[in-house]
């Protein structure tokens, strides 16, 4: 049973994240539309962010000319809307889904995410799941 308050030192968690982040090889973000509050953080591992068509809350395409400007960062974006990639959302796309998903699965398990720009062929877009 967790204690009725149970406190960490800010210290102690900065040593923490920090050990965490030296072992992390890599990562990828789907829609990071929170990232848009901590753009003063420079990340200190690769990290691919794949960002959709568009925000309500906020402009994409300017913080994608934010973040991709960091090293460490690769950006994506798709033509779908925020949530395409989870099944509970009105917004998930099953072709899409299943797009995203081979990229991720095609990445070699010795190399970090930012990879996923390099095994996407092309942001995939509605056009191309769907020609008229």
């Amino acid at each position: 049973m967790m204690p009725e308050h149970s406190w960490i030192q800010v210290k102690d968690l900065e040593i923490t994240i920090g050990i965490i982040s030296q072992r992390i090889s890599g990562a990828a973000g789907f829609y990071s539309s929170q990232i848009r509050h901590y753009t003063d953080i420079d990340p200190s591992f690769p990290i691919c962010l794949l960002f959709p068509k568009d925000e309500r809350h906020f402009s994409v395409t300017e913080l994608i000319e934010v973040v991709e400007k960091k090293q460490n960062v690769a950006v994506l974006q798709s033509d779908f809307l925020h949530g395409f990639m989870n099944t509970d959302s009105p917004n998930y796309d099953h072709s899409a889904y299943l797009y995203y998903l081979k990229a991720l699965s095609r990445l070699p398990s010795n190399r970090c995410f930012r990879s996923l720009k390099d095994v996407v062929d092309a942001p995939i877009s509605v056009k191309a799941l769907c020609p008229q």
